[in-house]
């Protein structure tokens, strides 16, 4: 039970961030989305916008990643991946891309190929902190306990007062108060 409290939290932090990092201006501002009397964002125009966008300027990384990053805000894990494997092929510098891209394979069920872009991205930018935390996640969610511990030491040690190292913080002490599997 508390292994699924500690990755609902992890999903929590990593969706959060990811909505934050779109909306604080991480990637290129978009047209404002429409909203609903002060309410909630309208993702269909949004969603619709992008792809008009993505028809019109196909090559463009950053829209196919910001595509994908509406996808995967509402759920729809195997549009992102494709998107953001778009994304890396057009822009292999992009490592936001390799990270959203192992956590949408990751929801689709393929959390073994979603390993293997978090991998890849590590090895083209090893001090990109989120990508450490992710690796951390998708190792303990396949039962890789000793791997998922030392990305998150992995992700504390690149930069220890950021908001990401107080995540892996975080769930380095559930997971000591987690019954150990082995």
């Amino acid at each position: 039970m508390k292994t699924k409290g500690i990755i609902a939290g992890v999903v929590i932090v990593l969706i959060a961030g990811l909505g934050a990092g779109y909306w604080l201006g991480a990637k290129k501002p978009v047209k404002a989305p429409a909203k609903t009397n002060g309410g909630p964002i309208n993702y269909n125009e949004l969603l619709s916008e992008l792809t008009r966008r993505v028809n019109e300027n196909p090559n463009d990384w950053d829209l196919h990643a910001r595509l994908g990053d509406v996808y995967f805000g509402t759920g729809k894990f195997n549009e992102a991946v494709v998107h953001y494997r778009k994304a890396v092929e057009l822009n292999p510098g992009d490592i936001d891309s390799y990270n959203d891209l192992g956590l949408a394979y990751h929801y689709t069920g393929n959390t073994a190929e979603g390993l293997k872009y978090i991998n890849d991205g590590i090895k083209k930018d090893p001090n990109y902190q989120r990508i450490w935390l992710t690796r951390g996640f998708l190792s303990y969610a396949i039962g890789n306990r000793d791997e998922a511990v030392a990305s998150w030491q992995k992700t504390i040690s690149i930069n220890p007062d950021s908001q990401v190292a107080r995540a892996a913080n975080e769930y380095l002490a559930e997971l000591k108060k987690a019954p150990h599997d082995k």
